[in-house]
């Protein structure tokens, strides 16, 4: 997985995202990013907490 698209499965669901701010990186955004390179969460596991936590099922593109 790329970092965008890290971005793309993470970022999008926070309320403080904005496009521009792709260069930018928050702590939990780089907690999930390990979490998920390291096997201990997959991405579906974060596509179902995004869903079920900000009521968002789908992943948008940047």
């Amino acid at each position: 997985m790329t970092g965008t698209n890290h971005i793309e499965l993470i970022c999008y669901h926070c309320e403080f995202y904005k496009p521009s701010d792709v260069g930018l990186e928050c702590a939990a955004f780089k907690i999930l990013r390990h979490l998920i390179e390291t096997g201990k969460i997959t991405e579906e596991d974060v596509k179902l907490a995004a869903s079920t936590s900000c009521g968002q099922s789908v992943v948008k593109s940047v």
